[in-house]
């Protein structure tokens, strides 16, 4: 005779997240406690722990995030949720129907899943790959259970990335540095022959990355958080042990010595050459050493002596890490310090004994050159493309659902119209200044 599954609600901290930071399938950060406190805190939702137990033991758990946005009830979001092996289908169903039961007693419009589930395999240019795993069964259940599909959509317009790469950490460190790109491999050798520092930041480091990740939204036009988020987020995550700050410095006034002491060093032996080839590369090198010098002595005007220009938070939890939010100098491109940055981190969570890093959003959209950039840039780095379901809504009050879903697109233009129309006039101040 089967155990009885006994729906739970209020799940001690501890119990429910060594259970999903433990699951074999679908371990999230973004299921995990301290994800709801970090919501809590920064953006004023208030967050549930439920689930499902066999006995004594939990076999299914969701975190909810309760928004109760003005002149409409509220609604439920669990980011990357369920916790559950969705190919059973009664645990599906059961977790189903207790979440809908709950975000009802609680006066919910409806309520939202987003599952770490992919949607099928592809290549990487998102292309779907014939004969590849398929989770079909999985988007007809869901369905079948009563949810609504929010679409395929291909950019960045939901509320977590649809698509991604994972690079695979469980494999030999020579065979991930095999499947990057020469061109990111070379740009890195190159700029490690720059002084600079690449390193763990700490909480004081926070403000630093807060600046590189406004010059970076600023730059490529997109929205940034607040400083008060990102330092909440180092804070709670931090606490917690979840999170680590890689940054990178260049010191220009070193790089300009050294780059002076190299071109006096090739002119000096340029003089013995005799064959051809000998003089044809020293001339090329001379030639680079004299575009060089001037770059990063203009550098060393700007910045001074020191200057951190990359940084990048990743989210580490259950042998899994997420690369969340990265900013970086656009005049320091030369030196390849953001390549450098993102190469040690990469490695650096494979030798914490990670199986992946998930780097955290894509657009396989060959429409939009916007994104196409981001796209290509991650692809170098030998990721396995991933194309997740999607989110679905299950709904419980369907007028109040209805209207939300006309009046909430309305706002969300309006205000994305106002942010874009403050960033253009940000910029031409800044130009004329």
């Amino acid at each position: 005779m089967s155990e009885k599954i006994a729906y739970v609600e209020n799940i001690d901290r501890e119990e429910f997240d060594d259970f999903v930071k433990n699951h074999p399938l679908k371990s999230h950060f973004m299921q995990s406690s301290t994800w709801g406190e970090f919501n809590e805190l920064q953006r004023g939702l208030k967050a549930h722990r439920i689930g499902l137990k066999k006995g004594e033991n939990l076999c299914a758990a969701v975190l909810l995030l309760e928004r109760k946005p003005r002149f409409f009830p509220g609604y439920f979001y669990a980011p990357r949720g369920y916790v559950v092996d969705f190919s059973d289908r009664e645990l599906l169903n059961k977790i189903t129907e207790y979440t809908s039961e709950y975000c009802k007693t609680k006066g919910a419009m409806f309520f939202r899943i987003d599952p770490d589930i992919e949607r099928h395999e592809i290549d990487a240019d998102g292309v779907r790959v014939k004969g590849g795993f398929d989770n079909t069964e999985v988007f007809e259940n869901l369905i079948r259970l009563g949810f609504k599909h929010r679409g395929f959509n291909k950019g960045f317009d939901r509320t977590q990335p649809r698509n991604s790469f994972r690079i695979d950490l469980s494999i030999d460190e020579d065979e991930i540095l095999g499947r990057i790109s020469k061109t990111i491999l070379k740009n890195v050798r190159k700029g490690s022959g720059y002084p600079s520092e690449i390193y763990k930041g700490k909480r004081d480091d926070i403000k630093k990355f807060c600046e590189l990740i406004r010059q970076t939204s600023e730059r490529e036009d997109y929205y940034a958080y607040p400083d008060s988020y990102y330092e909440n987020f180092y804070k709670i995550l931090g606490d917690a042990e979840m999170v680590t700050l890689y940054m990178g410095k260049l010191f220009p006034g070193e790089i300009v010595k050294k780059l002076e002491r190299d071109l006096k060093s090739i002119e000096e032996k340029k003089i013995s050459y005799k064959k051809e080839h000998h003089l044809r590369e020293a001339e090329l090198s001379i030639n680079r050493l004299k575009r060089e010098i001037p770059y990063f002595r203009s550098q060393l005007e700007k910045h001074g002596e020191e200057v951190v220009a990359s940084a990048h938070l990743v989210v580490h939890w259950g042998f899994r890490s997420w690369a969340v939010h990265a900013g970086s100098l656009s005049d320091m491109k030369e030196s390849f310090i953001n390549n450098r940055v993102y190469l040690e981190k990469i490695l650096d969570r494979k030798r914490a004994g990670d199986i992946w890093i998930d780097q955290f959003g894509t657009s396989f959209d060959p429409d939009n050159e916007n994104l196409k950039g981001i796209h290509e840039f991650k692809k170098q780095f030998g990721g396995r493309p991933v194309e997740f379901i999607g989110e679905f809504d299950y709904v419980i009050k369907p007028f109040w659902y209805l209207l939300y879903q006309k009046a909430i697109p309305i706002y969300r233009n309006v205000v994305f119209d106002i942010k874009s129309f403050l960033r253009k006039i940000k910029k031409l101040f800044k130009s004329q200044s």
